[in-house]
């Protein structure tokens, strides 16, 4: 392959497998199973629910030995009240399914509940996300509609991002192997942070704040995983840039404290930690990050596995120059 070929492809198939990577996590959503003997229950959760409007919950439960009547319940609490409720969910047309509501609640109330079924043997299993330590419930929270228009900007705009990041790693490979177009990598990189600050800030808060009645949940105001991802990736681009801003005056010799090969390669890096970032899931709690990752970990062995080759490599070379 010539050598001017090289970035081209690695940024393609870099982009495909981004792409499956995105697909697989947004499109791929498992049940949660528990057992006990004879007694198998299955629940799919959803996080969010429209604002006063109740929240269907439906669960498959079967055993040999039948359900007990009344014995698949859903106990719940909320933020404002801790006292535990409980619903009984009912048998869906003599099926192994059974059904029943969360009462709806205004926008920002937190639905904290957990499902338990028993049957006629005696068995009995308490369906619940987390762990025991921590989050031993599951989360539904109640949301507002969000503007379309603004949403298709802010969605618009993290593609924008994307892609623009993108270049930036296009071009690094180009300068790293062939000495030119590193014009393109810095202000590909200065343009995908620019976006990526206007959708995840001001377009982001706003959005967040008519949806959920607040605005900002991440630092310094809280660990909320999906305002904090934001924060991590415009931060890391933006540290680097600024080491580079000599390029944004035209005074690089004078401003900038790394070198441009060393502002490629970070781009690079970059790129793959924004792939890691995005993976996470939003509205993901910080108590379901661990067992997200264990569930997870196969689909990350790849990408720890190319980044720990390509450290070798790299340090093999030194040596061998040295």
């Amino acid at each position: 392959m010539k050598r001017d070929r090289i970035p081209l492809v690695v940024t393609l198939g870099f982009a495909a497998v981004s792409t499956l990577l995105f697909l697989y996590f947004s499109l791929s959503k498992q049940a949660d199973v528990a057992y006990s003997g004879e007694l198998h229950m299955e629940y799919l959760p959803l996080r969010e629910n429209p604002e006063n409007t109740p929240h269907h919950v439906m669960a498959k439960v079967t055993s040999t030995a039948g359900i007990k009547p009344g014995g698949v319940i859903l106990r719940y609490f909320t933020t404002d009240d801790r006292r535990p409720r409980k619903v009984t969910l009912r048998r869906i047309r003599r099926g192994n399914y059974f059904g029943g509501y969360i009462p709806g609640f205004t926008k920002l109330t937190t639905i904290f509940y957990q499902l338990q079924a028993t049957d006629l043997s005696g068995n009995s299993v308490i369906l619940k996300r987390g762990t025991p330590q921590k989050e031993n419930w599951y989360i539904l929270i109640f949301t507002a509609p969000a503007n379309l228009w603004l949403k298709m900007l802010h969605l618009g705009l993290i593609a924008g991002s994307f892609i623009f990041f993108l270049y930036s790693f296009y071009f690094a490979q180009r300068y790293l192997l062939l000495g030119r177009d590193f014009g393109r990598c810095f202000w590909s990189a200065a343009a995908g942070a620019g976006s990526f600050f206007v959708t995840s800030f001001p377009i982001g808060i706003f959005l967040a704040h008519q949806t959920f009645g607040v605005g900002w949940s991440g630092i310094p105001m809280g660990w909320d995983i999906t305002d904090n991802k934001s924060v991590l990736i415009f931060l890391y681009y933006a540290v680097i840039i600024a080491l580079a801003k000599g390029h944004l005056y035209k005074k690089v010799k004078r401003s900038n404290r790394i070198s441009d090969r060393t502002f490629a390669r970070f781009s690079i890096w970059g790129m793959l930690f924004t792939l890691v970032i995005f993976i996470l899931p939003h509205g993901i709690s910080n108590a379901e990050i661990a067992s997200y990752l264990r569930e997870h970990l196969p689909l990350f062995i790849p990408i720890i596995v190319a980044a720990l080759l390509f450290l070798i490599i790299r340090y093999t070379r030194r040596r061998t120059a040295a």
